[in-house]
Parts: C-alpha cells; structure tokens; sequence
C-alpha cells in the first residue's frame, strides 16, 4: 500500500496508520505539518484528523498496525 501511495503521489507519501492521529485546539484553522504541531497536540488513533478533499460519504482503510483487521 504504501508503494501505491509513493508511485501515485511522490515520495514520502504513504499510508496513514491508526496511531499517526493527531488533534490540536484549533487546527480548523491552522495547518499543522511535520515539527510545526504544537506540544500540546492530541496523539492516538481516535485523534486522527486530515486535511483534504474526501467526500465524508466515502469510506477508505487506515492501516492499523497492531490489529489483524487490515486488507491485505
């Protein structure tokens, strides 16, 4: 999956996992990236929040890599 990820979008691009869940007070507004997220940031899988264009009619996988509910 995250070789499809990488090919389809560029490098460094892969597929997002449980745990990378992140949620600060007012990222509505502010967009967090890398070493930007503030020390108060939220961590864990039921915190984790994107920024994008996805229909929240849609539904995808999130990798979780401790559990055996993944796809593939």
């Amino acid at each position: 999956a995250n070789s499809i990820c990488s090919s389809q979008l560029g490098a460094g691009y892969k597929i997002a996992e449980h745990h990378d869940g992140r949620w600060v007070l007012g990222m509505s507004t502010t967009q967090y990236y890398g070493a930007t997220w503030p020390a108060t940031t939220s961590r864990g899988g039921w915190t984790f929040w994107a920024n994008g264009n996805i229909s929240s009619a849609s539904r995808f996988w999130v990798y979780i890599n401790n559990q055996d509910a993944n796809c593939w």
